[in-house]
């Protein structure tokens, strides 16, 4: 390659934002930084530095997750570092829940940090309860993701209408209307130790509902005993308010129509 052209090069990525803010991996964010980059074997390779910046990883070093001496051109193919060398009371109790134990076995259809997280656009704690979107995405639509994929659960017999009866239930339809407080999937079956509701540990377990719906409810001693996600209730919400505005129509356009025939009446007797 030329002088001229690694000039160009060069400059290009710091117009396009391949630079990052003091204090980041500037020398990674040269290249990593353009857009559309990608490994000799296609691989894309491309990380966008400002959302990285924003992130929950934002203030760390690229080594800091990817070890190794990354002079270019680049010879070492270490694999990163697992969530679990920071992260390690979540990762516990990962390999203790349904997923975790499936991933150690090998299957590649469970969810990993990575598919749930993010990668360099993990949403930190902040942002998770200062917005809604984030925290709903990691809360509930990584879970929908799944839980509504019919071949997946058809796989494994897990029914598919865990998402319509939630969206049935009080909580659902207060996350329609834009609620950040209120439970989704993850806030009430957990996160990392995802277990069945027959397992004593489950936070869902008939013995465990009291506590659980006790952190956010200070009368729940009436949630035990109840049925929750029940198929006969799997009707959207946005569909029953349809139908009850429909109705509410239906009576005002039947009314108008006898108030408007008995003004008729009263009219004509009058002209007679």
């Amino acid at each position: 390659m030329s002088r001229r052209l690694s000039l160009v090069v060069f400059l290009m990525a710091g117009l396009t934002g391949g630079f990052w803010s003091l204090g980041y991996s500037q020398m990674c964010g040269r290249c990593h930084g353009l857009p559309g980059l990608a490994s000799p074997d296609g691989k894309p390779v491309h990380v966008d530095t400002l959302v990285y910046a924003q992130s929950a990883h934002g203030r760390l070093e690229c080594t800091g997750c990817h070890p190794g001496n990354w002079t270019y051109p680049h010879v070492e193919k270490n694999p990163p570092t697992p969530c679990g060398h920071c992260h390690e009371a979540e990762e516990r109790d990962y390999a203790l829940g349904l997923h975790g134990r499936e991933a150690a076995a090998g299957n590649p259809d469970v969810p990993t940090c990575t598919r749930c997280h993010g990668v360099h656009d993990i949403a930190s704690m902040a942002q998770l309860v200062a917005a809604r979107p984030a925290m709903q995405n990691l809360l509930l639509n990584k879970c929908v993701e799944c839980h509504t994929n019919p071949e997946l659960m058809r796989k494994y017999g897990i029914p598919l209408d865990r998402f319509l009866t939630y969206e049935t239930t009080a909580h659902g339809r207060a996350d329609r209307f834009g609620s950040v407080a209120v439970a989704r999937c993850a806030t009430c079956h957990g996160s990392h130790a995802v277990l069945p509701p027959t397992d004593p540990r489950s936070p869902v377990n008939p013995q465990n509902l009291a506590a659980t719906c006790g952190k956010c409810h200070d009368d729940a001693a009436q949630f035990v005993g109840r049925r929750y996600h029940v198929a006969s209730e799997a009707r959207p919400s946005l569909q029953a308010y349809t139908r009850m505005l429909s109705s509410f129509y239906a009576l005002l356009l039947f009314f108008g129509a006898v108030a408007t025939v008995l003004m008729v009446v009263v009219v004509l007797r009058k002209e007679e």
